[in-house]
């Protein structure tokens, strides 16, 4: 499945299977000053939160629920059919992913970001 990836989501996979990424768990358990919790206002942003009970990401648990049923990130980060399901999880809803970065990434953000226009003063 990899091949048929842009080029940043194969390294998002691994930061969340790794759980060395973008999230509040690794912000909190690593000192790192940027918030923990989780857009949907969850108090800690955990792996386990991000792909099993976001609200935020309720139209996409489809892609988990087909490919790691038993809601176990054994299963999701250990098996083929739970890694594919990650990737596409990841790509269909930009998880794991720095707010910042993946609010510039969104189609209907980039279109409502102007590019600043150049004064010749």
């Amino acid at each position: 499945m990899f091949h048929t990836l842009n080029r940043h989501t194969p390294g998002i996979v691994t930061q969340a299977r790794t759980g060395h990424g973008h999230f509040g768990e690794y912000y909190y358990t690593h000192n790192i000053r940027e918030p923990a919790t989780c857009p949907c206002g969850a108090e800690l942003q955990t792996r386990e939160h991000i792909v099993f009970e976001c609200q935020t990401d309720e139209q996409h648990w489809n892609i988990i629920d087909e490919r790691a049923s038993d809601y176990q990130l054994a299963t999701l980060f250990g098996t083929k059919a739970g890694i594919d399901a990650l990737a596409e999880f990841v790509k269909m809803r930009k998880a794991f992913q720095k707010q910042k970065a993946r609010a510039m990434r969104e189609p209907d953000e980039q279109k409502a970001i102007a590019k600043p226009q150049m004064s010749h003063a």
